[in-house]
């Protein structure tokens, strides 16, 4: 089961919240205020138009890598791991991490500007 008290607390991640209530609470207030029910959701954590290749884990290689993306949890908002210029260096690679994305539902358009100012160092 995943344990969302300790990725609260963990020292990589830094949340702004308090308790898990308090971080459940925000993140479905997000979640009510933008997706509708004819929505798509997909979810790439534990629990279009263009082709992507979706997986929890970051992969530096995919089918079509030059044309396509990869969208990818696993990591949070670490980069001090060894891997991580790896990944810099790749702009179809996009994470879908919560911290990187205010802690809400984002569009693919909103995905990819969150993943620029990530690589800059402003997450969102």
């Amino acid at each position: 089961m995943y344990n969302r008290r300790q990725v609260l607390y963990n020292r990589l991640c830094k949340r702004p919240f308090k308790t898990v209530e308090k971080m459940d609470e925000a993140r479905l207030a997000k979640w009510n205020a933008k997706v509708a029910d004819e929505d798509d959701v997909w979810i790439l954590g534990l629990v279009g138009g263009q082709p992507v290749t979706m997986c929890h884990y970051p992969m530096l290689s995919w089918p079509e890598d030059k044309k396509s993306h990869m969208i990818y949890g696993h990591i949070h908002n670490h980069v001090t791991a060894d891997y991580w210029p790896l990944i810099m260096k790749r702009e179809r690679m996009l994470n879908a991490g919560v911290e990187v994305n205010g802690y809400e539902p984002v569009t693919f358009d909103e995905l990819v500007a969150n993943n620029r100012k990530f690589h800059r160092g402003t997450c969102a």
